[in-house]
């Protein structure tokens, strides 16, 4: 074994006799890019080696190629060293792409399985890096020093190119940071290119079994564009300014809890199935689920600024969810939802925990939030988000729609094991939710509705018969229980609204008086499964009255 001070050190020199030779730099001594190369069987060549380039040395007595199954990018002429380090906002700095991909290219042609680096500084890239090789990882992995990567402003990046792009199976980036300046794209001004920072894309088809661990993200128009994927993110961290976190259009990607995305407008934006936990921080939408199945994720969604978490077309999806400090930052929008819902149903939400900040520095910046906000009708359905269960939700001080219109919306789902003093109450079986109670005068009349969870079916003529209790209060000692039954002729499946009857019956009496109630002008509405009716209260005194409704029974049958 020959030892030589530099790969450029060693180009032309005879070195016969010797199998191994061992530079100590690539274009000088301690540079970074040392390594040990041996001699090439000169029958297997004619001229040159295929693979003639960077990673191997032409010398008088013929050609040497670099050993080892993890090779570095110094030694393919990479440096993050001096004025060739790139600056923080990528204004210079050495365009190390192309000695990157060069070390790529090397080993996907010899079987070496990583590309890292040694040095410690940032290391400036002007052109897009491509990781195609199925056995190949990229990054310093479980290392404390990632492999640091720097945007130029001065680049070649193209609209919807990601600065590091994997476009095979099984090949996976671990331990790399990559910043994105505002020089290259400015999320707040929608300058640049929206190019991506890692971009995750199948050309034509799914990649699976790719890993995204450790790698750090720092602006860029999508800090991780996925696409066509089915591997799995950990420790991976997008931090703004970015338009999205994390934009995941692939078919079964699976997070980690330790993935973050914070300080951006978009944390996470997903239309395909996703799997796993994500935490997101003071993003304005921290959650945008567009659809897709499965969906069976963990948000933690923590400080959103205008909406917590926004689904859009999902069905039988299933999150489980912490809410800390919706709407309470000084970015806040006026108002904030923790959650809103359009055209979704049969959805599972449940809940593990809720955290609102009561010191006096946050409710001084705190905007208006509401829990639930499910906008109108779309393409003229009124019922564009039924049948969602939401599960043990504690929302105290939190109002639960911001209108009464939008209450009525919120209705058509159903609410169990979930408190608060702002969050209606439950109705028995029927899980639904009723008001806080009317106010009546002697003798006053008030109207009720109820959006009912079962849809009457079957053959023509029906019987809809609506159970229920009311609660009529005198004051905080008299009140009365009272029975009603509701019972509505459903005679075809042609007329958009049926009339019915109704029996009130008192149960139990505190307090003296004649609390007695009448019940009229009972309508079944077919077309968002209401019914509503008018009550007339006591007719000697003032009083309060509340309904509930218990139990919908249906014969589900012709006579």
């Amino acid at each position: 074994m020959t030892i030589v001070a530099s790969r450029a050190a060693a180009i032309g020199q005879d070195f016969t006799g010797s199998d191994i030779i061992e530079t100590a730099g690539y274009a000088f001594k301690g540079d970074g890019g040392e390594g040990r190369y041996y001699l090439i069987e000169p029958n297997s060549y004619s001229g040159a080696p295929s693979d003639a380039g960077p990673g191997t040395i032409e010398c008088a007595n013929g050609w040497y190629r670099l050993m080892g199954a993890t090779l570095y990018i110094e030694q393919f002429g990479a440096s993050s060293r001096g004025a060739s380090q790139a600056s923080n906002d990528g204004s210079t700095g050495l365009d190390n792409a192309p000695a990157i991909n060069a070390a790529i290219a090397f080993a996907k042609a010899n079987g070496a399985h990583r590309v890292s680096a040694r040095g410690k500084g940032r290391f400036g890239i002007g052109q897009k890096i491509v990781l195609d090789d199925q056995r190949l990882t990229f990054g310093n992995g479980i290392s404390p020093l990632s492999l640091s990567l720097v945007a130029l402003a001065t680049n070649t990046f193209a609209a919807d190119e990601g600065i590091v792009e994997l476009t095979e199976n099984r090949a996976s980036i671990d331990g790399v940071w990559l910043r994105v300046p505002g020089g290259v794209y400015d999320p707040a001004t929608d300058t640049g290119p929206h190019v991506s920072g890692i971009k995750i894309i199948g050309n034509g088809k799914t990649i699976f079994h790719n890993r995204i661990w450790n790698v750090e993200v720092e602006g860029g128009y999508k800090a991780f564009d996925v696409q066509g994927l089915e591997g799995d993110f950990r420790k991976a961290r997008a931090f703004g300014p970015y338009a999205f976190g994390y934009h995941v259009t692939g078919d079964d990607t699976e997070f980690s809890p330790s993935c973050t995305a914070a300080d951006g407008d978009v944390g996470f934006y997903g239309s395909a199935g996703v799997e796993g936990a994500l935490h997101c921080v003071r993003n304005r939408i921290n959650f945008h689920i567009a659809g897709g199945l499965p969906n069976r994720l963990f948000c933690f969604d923590d400080t959103p600024l205008e909406i917590g978490i926004w689904c859009e077309n999902m069905r039988g999806g299933h999150l489980l969810t912490y809410h800390g400090k919706v709407g309470q930052h000084a970015d806040a929008a006026p108002i904030a939802h923790y959650i809103k819902l359009e055209r979704c149903r049969h959805n599972t939400i449940e809940n593990v925990g809720v955290y609102r900040a009561e010191d006096a520095t946050t409710l001084a910046v705190s905007a208006p939030a509401y829990f639930l906000d499910i906008p109108g009708e779309w393409v003229g359905d009124p019922w564009t988000s039924v049948r969602n269960r939401f599960l043990g939700y504690h929302l105290e001080g939190v109002e639960l729609a911001q209108d009464d219109a939008t209450l009525r919306r919120v209705a058509r789902n159903t609410f169990l094991g979930c408190e608060g003093a702002h969050v209606a109450r439950l109705a028995g079986d029927n899980h639904q939710l009723t008001g806080a109670g009317e106010v009546l005068a002697a003798g006053g009349t008030t109207s009720f509705e109820r959006h009912l969870t079962r849809r009457p079916g079957g053959a023509y003529p029906q019987v809809l018969r609506v159970l229920g209790r009311a609660l009529v209060s005198r004051s905080a000692t008299e009140d009365a229980l009272l029975d009603i039954s509701l019972r509505v002729p459903i005679l075809d499946n042609t007329s958009p609204f049926f009339t019915g009857s109704a029996k009130v019956t008192e149960r139990e009496q505190v307090g003296s008086g004649n609390f007695g109630v009448t019940v009229t002008n009972v309508t079944y509405h077919v077309a968002d499964n209401r019914i509503s009716f008018d009550l007339t209260g006591p007719a000697n005194f003032a009083s309060k009255c509340e309904v509930v409704l218990t139990d919908v029974l249906c014969d589900n049958g012709g006579f």
